[in-house]
């Protein structure tokens, strides 16, 4: 069986290689499935994928607090994109006075 992938939307890189392989966040596509997000060795230029993972939202948050409690994350990294989150939380509940 021929498996087909489409490369949606690259979010993030994480590294980058030679040839133009590198290591991406990206939604991607498989056997005309819904895209999920992926951890995944693509070369963008030429549309290929490679090795990786794809989970579900709540496997990537899992993913997320074990990274930190192991220690991983730039510490103020987190705590810009915590406030971030916040500001766009309270913003939601309509126009400001």
């Amino acid at each position: 069986m021929e498996i087909t992938s489409n490369i949606e939307e690259v979010k993030d890189t994480i590294s980058e290689g030679k040839g133009g392989w590198g290591v991406f966040l990206a939604t991607v596509a498989f056997n005309g499935q819904p895209a999920k997000l992926n951890l995944r060795r693509l070369n963008i230029d030429q549309e290929r994928v490679s090795n990786g993972i794809g989970l579900l939202d709540e496997e990537w948050d899992n993913v997320a607090v074990a990274l930190l409690k192991l220690g991983y994350g730039d510490l103020e990294a987190i705590k810009e994109e915590v406030a971030k989150r916040e500001a766009r939380t309270s913003s939601e509940g309509g126009f400001f006075d």
